[in-house]
C-alpha cells in the first residue's frame, strides 16, 4: 500500500495480535496512552486503536479549544494475509491544515516527530533475545 498525505504506514510481517502488542508498546515508549481500542468493520481484520499524549494533547486544545473534535489520534491495525499486517499511525500535521495557530503547530510537528519514532520501532521488529 502507498503511503497516503495523513498518515504513517508499516508493514509487519506479524499476525493481527501480535502486531497490535507492538503497536501498544511503539506508542508507549514514545509517551503516548492508549484510551481505546475498537474492532473495525473491514473486509480483513481491522482494529482501530485510539492514542494521546497527554501533555501535546493539553497543549493542543489548550491554544484552540475547538481542535479537541480531532483528537486523539487513530492507528488502525489491518491484517492483510496472515503474518502480513498493515499499520497506519494518523499523522497529527493534518490538524494544522484546518489551523493557523503557531501554538498548535508545534505541539502537532512535536508528535508528528514522535509517530515517526513510533513508525521506525515498528519497521525495525521487535529486538532479539539473547
Amino acid at each position: 500500500m502507498a503511503r497516503p498525505a495523513y498518515c504513517f504506514t508499516v508493514a509487519i510481517q506479524r499476525p493481527l495480535h501480535a502486531a497490535l502488542v507492538d503497536v501498544r508498546a511503539a506508542l508507549q515508549a514514545e509517551g503516548f496512552q492508549v484510551v481505546a481500542e475498537c474492532e473495525a468493520p473491514a473486509e480483513g481484520r481491522c482494529h482501530q486503536v485510539l492514542f494521546t499524549h497527554v501533555g501535546l494533547q493539553a497543549r493542543i486544545i489548550n491554544a484552540e479549544p475547538n481542535t479537541a473534535s480531532m483528537l486523539p489520534w487513530t492507528a488502525a491495525v489491518l491484517e492483510l494475509a496472515p503474518q502480513h499486517t498493515h499499520v497506519a499511525l494518523q499523522d497529527p500535521m493534518v490538524l494544522t491544515s484546518y489551523t493557523r495557530n503557531a501554538q498548535v503547530k508545534a505541539a502537532c510537528e512535536q508528535a508528528a516527530l514522535l509517530l515517526r519514532r513510533v513508525s521506525d520501532r515498528l519497521m525495525l521488529g521487535r529486538p532479539v533475545q539473547l
